[in-house]
């Protein structure tokens, strides 16, 4: 029997770039922001002079020249609990970071992440055309898209999706708090829910 597919995303999933976020915007504005004052995705809306294109140029900074050296894991255990993960899955690690790909590559590289297969989606939307059976991802309107397609998803809890992870009833969506949860999740109940 072939391994299902697991499609995980890489910002605020995998590497921790609203953290990379906040450092620009105190070097840039002087302002402090905390990851816990992310409560939006469109993260320029918490600053009244900060347009949509400079969070995005900011966002797409981490992943372009030596930047990424400064970006990190979400949590220590990724590359482990992604290696337990490949023993049932096929991983892919799919994006719609607009940054280079080859310094994406590098820093999974870097950070111990092995995968099966890398790929730049055309935007949030465009991850669903990979072929998954299930995808890991922290953007709550990605996540309802891809179950009222049928299919599995699990949200990894973040500041920024935590009133609709708080209010999820779809049970094709799964809330994790963590990547431990991560592991629970796709070892046991999700693969059980593929064999049905």
């Amino acid at each position: 029997m072939e391994k299902p597919i697991v499609s995980i995303d890489l910002d605020g999933t995998i590497a921790d770039t609203n953290s990379y976020f906040a450092d620009v915007v105190m070097e840039r504005h002087g302002r402090h922001l905390h990851k816990s004052d992310m409560v939006n995705y469109q993260l320029h809306t918490l600053f009244e002079d900060m347009s949509r294109e400079e969070a995005e140029y900011i966002f797409k900074g981490a992943w372009s020249g030596e930047n990424w050296r400064r970006v990190g894991l979400v949590e220590d255990n990724v590359p482990s609990v992604i290696e337990d993960i490949r023993r049932k899955y096929v991983v892919y690690v799919c994006t719609a970071s607009k940054g280079e790909g080859a310094v994406i590559e590098r820093w999974l590289k870097e950070k111990g992440i092995r995968y099966d297969r890398f790929m730049i989606a055309d935007g949030h939307s465009g991850k669903l055309l990979n072929g998954a059976d299930i995808y890991v991802d922290d953007y709550s309107d990605l996540a309802a898209e891809i179950a009222s397609r049928g299919k599995r998803v699990v949200l990894l809890k973040q500041p920024w999706n935590s009133s609709f992870a708080e209010k999820n009833k779809d049970r094709l969506i799964s809330v994790a708090d963590n990547w431990s949860d991560i592991r629970r999740l796709l070892l046991h109940d999700a693969i059980q829910a593929l064999d049905r």
